[in-house]
């Protein structure tokens, strides 16, 4: 993985997915006053994957392209990226869904539009028409648009071959024209087609052998696998990891999609909101686990609303736990909190964002473009003070987001309580994520705070015993270790895994922080 808690120099991000930009004056000069480091833009793209060869009009009226107008639209679209690059857009990347089509298989609107003519797009890399109707692909039940009834939509699964070929084909469209990279959005996976379980069996394969399987899942072959369903069982819990891991393997695809044309594509996914723990701890079962799936993306987005300031007498919102969690995976995150778009809001992003040694705090709308551009200008100015350094830290606070596969809450909120103590009493902490728990790694910190994580194997014992023994400090909070990493229960105590007189423990999180109401994270 990336060598953890490395900043690099921020950059700044307009989102907006206003219609009729290509082409346009008045947008270029919009960008020409804002000079973002990263646009994002909407679905100026030759294969729209929500309703096929388009042009988006809201979210499902669209013009439909002749196969000869798709061409045309790649030439449009390859100077339009020229005139955002000639007007100070450094980075462009437009929309695409991973998990989201729209249509009518009755009245073949939308998306059955294509698959009613799919010879005549075929050379434009769709492969064979598929022998199943996109209907049947689905991982959750279709849903009406609001306030339309002629058109539905539907949530196809990634392990779907069609689906996924289908993906692939709209990132390579989308580096045909010269983008340096496509945002992905509702990267939510829960399929339980057969294509899925057939993937989650060569995903246990790959993970245990013939006889473990045996032994621990009762699988004598590929044909006996299913999906968990037990809370707290191994099973259910590598289930979530798979689908966190397939997540990856997306990402990744689709990247190396884009770079038969463009050699360093990219792709950046919208993750998971993580201003609330039950937002956070609601994705579990999606495949959001950061630690899968960063190392195939050049940015991730933490979608939320609020914008970073006071919140009562004694309280403030923050992102300083979205820069942080994805700086210890040595991953760049991203912010769009919808309502900082007054001045003192976007000053106090930018400002906690350069703060952080994140990657971006994104900006919705055109507004305020002159604070954009004196973003862009400061980051340029004092990019020595990014670019390479580690961050300063004194405390490390295991964050193992594994623990919620196990449906273990209380190591999730235990995290989001200490780290707004430390935040509030300005002690300098960093996560120590799963990838990068080495005896290396825990050196740097002078204490090791390991709140309610339940399950630890004996080698990640043993990394704790070492730092202890090399005259680290640590703090291990409620009962820890209980459990090794296949859900195995452990007959010691958790008093006793650690030994050294550096080492304490405290039996109740709220002995050492007590709840306060309310709490902006437990809203």
């Amino acid at each position: 993985m990336p060598t953890p808690w490395i900043a690099t120099r921020p950059i700044t991000c307009e989102i907006g997915y206003d219609e009729g930009n290509v082409g346009n004056d008045e947008f270029y000069a919009k960008i020409d006053e804002a000079h973002p480091g990263l646009l994002h833009i909407g679905h100026d793209v030759p294969f729209s994957t929500w309703m096929g060869p388009v042009e988006m009009h809201g979210l499902i009226e669209s013009d439909f392209f002749e196969p000869d107008e798709i061409l045309q639209r790649i030439e449009d679209l390859r100077r339009h990226v020229t005139r955002l690059r000639e007007s100070g857009a450094r980075e462009i990347a437009p929309y695409l869904c991973t998990m989201l089509c729209c249509g009518n298989p009755d009245t073949r609107a939308g998306w059955w539009r294509l698959l009613d003519r799919w010879e005549d797009y075929a050379h434009f890399g769709l492969g064979g028409k598929p022998d199943t109707d996109p209907a049947d692909w689905n991982q959750a039940p279709k849903h009406p648009f609001p306030d339309d009834d002629t058109h539905f939509a539907y949530e196809p699964s990634i392990g779907h071959p069609a689906w996924r070929r289908f993906l692939l084909t709209c990132a390579d469209l989308v580096a045909q024209c010269g983008y340096d990279g496509t945002f992905l959005d509702v990267n939510a996976y829960a399929g339980t087609l057969e294509e899925d379980r057939q993937a989650f069996a060569a995903y246990l394969r790959e993970r245990y052998t013939s006889d473990r399987m045996g032994d621990l899942f009762g699988f004598a072959t590929d044909a006996d696998v299913r999906f968990g369903e037990e809370p707290g069982s191994l099973l259910l819990a590598e289930t979530y990891r798979f689908r966190a891991v397939m997540m990856g393997r997306l990402f990744a695809e689709i990247r190396d999609a884009g770079r038969v044309h463009n050699p360093d594509f990219w792709v950046y996914p919208n993750n998971t909101p993580l201003c609330t723990v039950e937002a956070y701890y609601s994705r579990r079962n999606v495949g959001h686990q950061l630690g899968y799936l960063h190392e195939s993306c050049r940015y991730l987005m933490f979608e939320d609303m609020q914008q970073p300031g006071r919140f009562g007498a004694d309280r403030i919102w923050d992102h300083i736990l979205h820069y942080r969690y994805a700086l210890a995976h040595g991953a760049r995150s991203t912010v769009l909190p919808y309502h900082a778009n007054d001045d003192a809001g976007i000053t106090l992003a930018n400002a906690e964002c350069a703060a952080n040694g994140g990657a971006m705090y994104v900006q919705p709308g055109y507004n305020r473009r002159e604070k954009v551009r004196f973003w862009t200008g400061w980051f340029d100015d004092h990019a020595a003070l990014y670019d390479g350094m580690r961050s300063a830290h004194d405390v490390g606070v295991l964050y193992f987001a594994d623990e919620m596969f196990w449906e273990s809450r209380e190591h999730i909120d235990a995290v989001f309580r200490v780290r707004q103590a430390l935040s509030d009493r300005h002690i300098l902490y960093d996560f120590i994520v799963e990838p990068n728990f080495t005896d290396e790694a825990l050196a740097s910190f002078s204490v090791v705070i390991v709140p309610l994580v339940s399950h630890l194997s004996d080698d990640q014992i043993a990394v704790l015993q070492r730092y202890v023994d090399a005259d680290g400090a640590l703090l291990i909070v409620g009962e820890c270790g209980t459990h090794d990493e296949l859900g195995t229960e452990r007959e010691a105590s958790s008093s006793g895994l650690v030994r050294g007189e550096r080492v304490a423990t405290a039996a109740n999180l709220d002995d050492l922080v007590p709840r306060r109401a309310p709490e902006s994270f437990d809203l």
